[in-house]
């Protein structure tokens, strides 16, 4: 996926080839999509200024 990502291969109707996002910020690698899922629900939780570096 992460070739995809930088490839632009991506489906053109999706958030990422609609919105010409094309630089990968950061990435977690999990065993699982079940756990990756309730990752992302938790970081997309936070405030804008927790997700700043």
């Amino acid at each position: 996926m992460l070739y995809e990502h930088g490839q632009n291969l991506g489906t053109v109707g999706k958030f990422t080839g609609r919105y010409q996002c094309n630089l990968l910020m950061y990435f977690e690698v999990y065993p699982d999509a079940v756990q990756a899922i309730a990752r992302e629900k938790e970081i997309k939780g936070w405030s804008r200024a927790k997700k700043k570096p």
